[in-house]
């Protein structure tokens, strides 16, 4: 559907055997943007504050690290695309 192969997924998503997704299971598919990059969170940072800097919505933060709230705290390493 992607137009990508098993060994991007795999890498895109640190998955090492292919055979080992769940039903469920969030993947992450890089189309057109950069590669996802690692944000540390900081003592009063939120979903909004960063999804503003870096042009995206909290929807995605939240989809990209599969967060089960919008809770984040400080010392938390969050996936980050830019647009």
């Amino acid at each position: 559907k992607y137009g990508v192969g098993v060994g991007e997924l795999q890498a895109w998503n640190r998955i090492s055997n292919s055979s080992h997704i769940q039903v469920g299971q969030v993947l992450t598919i890089q189309t057109g943007r950069r590669p996802a990059s690692a944000y540390k969170v900081r003592a009063g940072d939120s979903l909004t504050g960063i999804a503003a800097k870096y042009g995206c919505s909290v929807q995605d933060l939240v989809r990209w690290n599969s967060l089960p709230t919008t809770v984040i705290h400080p010392g938390q390493t969050l996936r980050v695309h830019t647009n």
